[in-house]
C-alpha cells in the first residue's frame, strides 16, 4: 500500500505551516511588541550613558572597585552598543518593523493607486463629508468649471463621462499614507548603519605621550604625537588643549593636523578626537630625592636624578636609581604586587634601588606625600621624595563606524516620513453631476484620511464655491 501524503489542517483549514506563518506575523507586528523592544533599548541607553564607554581598566577600578569592575566588564557594560545583546535587540525591532511595513502597505498602495471616478449618488452622499447641490446651469458650462476649481486647490482630477452625466475624481496628498511606513523604512535602514556599525567598526581610547608613536588597532597605521600644550585662562584654569599628530602609514607620514574638541582628525575612515589629557600614572622623567642623616636627622643632600639611572649622592658612597612610579600606590597582600588604584596622583610613590659601594642593598617605597612612611633601615641614610616630574599625555577617542552613512540615509528618510505623516493629509472628493435639461444637481463627497477637523472646513468651503457658479 502506498503512503499518502496528507496535509495536516488546522481547524480554520490551514495548513500548519500557514498557521505558524500567521502567529509569526501576529506576534511580530504587535504594537506592544515594539513598546517593550523601545523599553529594553532605552534601559540599555541609560547603561551607556551613565558608564563611560571603551575606558581603560584603571578608570573603572577607581570609580566603582574592582568587584564591581569584574561585574560591569563580565556584563559586557564598558562597551554596550557593540555588545551582542544591543544587536540582538536592534535586530528584534528590525525583524518588528520589517513584518509591520510588510503586512500594512499593500493595502495602503491599492488605496493609492484607486482611481474611482464613478460612483453612485448614494454612494457619494454616504461620505463622512457630502453635499448637493441645484444649478440652473448646462451640463457643459459647469464641468469645466468644477475641474477647473479643483485644480486651483492643488487636486488632481480625472473625468469621466457616463451617458448625460459627468463624474469627477479630485485627490492630494495621496503619498501621505505612506509617511509612516517610510518612517519604518528609515528606522530599518537606521538599525542596519547601527549593526553594520556594531559589527564592522570600533570605538577605543589611547593616551600617548608627546613625541611616541602608537600603532592603530584594527587599522594598518599608526599615529605619532608630535606636540601637546594647553592653553589657561587669567586664572589659569585649562581654556582647550591641543595635539598635534602625525598619521604614518607604511612607514610613511602622509597627513598631519593639529586638533582640539570638536575638531577632530580623520583618515581612511576612523576618527581621531581630542578627549582628555592628564599626567603618566605609571612614569616619570626625573625625580629630586633629599637624603638624610638617619641617626642625626641632619640634611646630608640633594639629587636631581633621571629615571632608571644611577646618580651618585654627594658626601656619601650612595648611588640612587628610580625603578618604579606609582601614581596612587595600593599594595595586594594576596599577590605582594604593588599597582597604581587610579591614574590620579592620589598617593604616588617611587621605587628606589639603593647602592652602597657599588652593591644593591636595599629597593623601598618612598612616598611623596608621607615622608614618614620610609622605613628601611638597611642604610644609615633616610630618603625623602622631594618632588618628580611626570610626563604629560594626550587622550583620544578613536572612533570608525562604517555605517556612519546609512545612518544619514536612514534619518533624511525617517525626517521625510514623518513630514509626511503629520503635514501631507491624503484628501478625496468625488463630484457627481447629473443633467436635468438644462439644470443640474452636483452630488459632492469627500473624506480625508487624518486632520478632518481641517478637511472639514476645507469640504464647506469648496461646496461655497461650487454653489457661487454661474451665479
Amino acid at each position: 500500500m502506498g503512503e499518502e501524503k496528507v496535509e495536516e489542517k488546522t481547524a480554520a483549514g490551514k495548513g500548519i505551516w500557514e498557521t505558524i506563518e500567521d502567529k509569526f506575523i501576529e506576534i511580530f507586528s504587535s504594537p506592544k511588541l515594539a513598546i517593550f523592544i523601545f523599553i529594553i533599548l532605552a534601559v540599555l541607553s541609560v547603561f551607556g550613558t551613565v558608564i563611560e564607554q571603551n575606558r581603560e581598566p584603571s578608570m573603572y577600578i577607581a570609580a566603582y572597585g574592582e568587584k564591581w569592575y569584574g561585574v560591569i566588564k563580565g556584563f559586557g557594560l564598558t562597551d554596550i552598543y557593540h555588545s551582542w545583546y544591543f544587536s540582538l535587540t536592534l535586530m528584534l525591532l528590525s525583524v518588528n518593523l520589517s513584518v509591520c511595513f510588510f503586512r500594512r502597505l499593500p493595502p495602503k498602495w491599492r488605496l493609492i493607486k484607486d482611481k474611482t471616478v464613478v460612483m453612485a449618488e448614494d454612494a457619494i452622499l454616504r461620505q463622512k463629508n457630502n453635499a448637493k447641490l441645484n444649478h440652473n446651469i448646462s451640463l457643459q458650462d459647469i464641468k469645466g468649471a468644477v475641474s477647473g476649481l479643483l485644480k486651483k486647490k492643488g487636486y488632481k482630477v480625472i473625468t469621466a463621462e457616463t451617458g448625460s452625466d459627468v463624474s469627477i475624481f479630485a485627490r492630494r496628498g495621496a503619498i501621505g499614507r505612506i509617511g509612516s511606513d517610510i518612517t519604518h523604512v528609515g528606522l530599518l535602514i537606521i538599525f542596519l548603519g547601527a549593526i553594520m556599525g556594531s559589527f564592522l567598526g570600533f570605538k577605543g581610547f589611547a593616551t600617548i605621550f608627546e613625541g611616541e608613536t602608537k600603532s592603530i588597532p584594527n587599522t594598518d597605521f599608526a599615529l605619532r604625537v608630535d606636540k601637546f600644550w594647553i592653553e589657561y585662562y587669567d586664572d589659569y584654569k585649562p581654556k582647550d588643549f591641543f595635539s598635534t599628530l602625525t598619521v604614518i602609514d607604511k612607514g610613511k607620514e602622509v597627513f598631519q593636523k593639529t586638533i582640539e574638541v570638536n575638531d577632530p582628525l580623520k583618515y581612511k575612515g576612523v576618527w581621531f578626537y581630542q578627549s582628555s589629557y592628564g599626567q603618566a600614572w605609571d612614569m616619570i622623567t626625573k625625580a629630586r630625592l633629599y637624603v638624610y642623616d638617619r641617626k642625626s636627622g641632619k640634611f646630608v643632600s640633594e639629587v636631581l636624578t633621571d629615571f632608571g639611572k644611577e646618580t651618585d649622592v654627594p658626601n656619601t658612597n650612595l648611588k640612587l636609581k628610580v625603578v618604579g612610579f606609582v601614581a596612587d600606590f595600593y599594595y595586594d597582600p594576596a599577590s605582594k604586587e604593588v599597582f597604581s588604584k587610579s591614574m590620579e596622583h592620589n598617593n604616588p610613590a617611587m621605587q628606589i634601588e639603593i647602592y652602597e659601594k657599588g652593591v644593591l642593598k636595599t629597593a623601598p617605597w618612598v612616598f611623596s606625600k608621607y615622608p614618614e612612611a620610609f622605613l628601611d633601615k638597611s642604610t644609615k641614610y633616610f630618603i625623602e621624595a622631594a618632588g618628580y616630574q611626570s610626563p604629560q599625555y594626550t587622550g583620544l577617542s578613536i572612533a570608525r563606524d562604517p555605517g556612519v552613512n546609512i545612518v544619514w540615509v536612514g534619518s533624511t528618510l525617517l525626517t521625510l516620513g514623518l513630514f509626511l505623516s503629520f503635514f501631507v493629509i491624503h484628501k478625496r472628493i468625488w463630484i457627481k453631476i447629473v443633467d436635468k435639461n438644462n439644470k443640474v444637481d452636483i452630488y459632492v463627497g469627500g473624506n480625508a484620511n487624518k486632520n478632518k477637523i481641517n478637511f472639514d472646513k476645507d469640504f464647506a468651503n469648496l461646496v461655497n464655491e461650487l454653489d457661487k457658479i454661474g451665479r
